[in-house]
């Protein structure tokens, strides 16, 4: 969440973290419904958490490819 000062204008924050919430409770929840279906077609353990630990790697790039927008908070105000 962080980040998100860095890329968005101040008064576009709060609804910024109400989005990010929704978006991470919707993955988990999905993660959940994944482990569960893979677990029922008898998929090993190793094999589940090779592929959730592959998302997070991944989910890490996409996070280092987001640039930060120079001078954000020198930006005037509008409301």
């Amino acid at each position: 969440m962080p980040i998100l000062s860095q890329i968005v204008a101040p008064r576009l924050r709060a609804t910024g973290y109400g989005i990010m919430n929704f978006v991470s409770i919707s993955c988990g929840g999905l993660a959940d419904w994944g482990f569960g279906a893979m677990r029922d077609r008898a998929v090993p353990l190793n094999i589940i958490f090779s592929v959730f630990a592959s998302a997070a790697i991944l989910s890490i790039f996409i996070v280092l490819l987001i640039k930060p927008l120079a001078n954000l908070s020198d930006q005037p105000q509008r409301w």
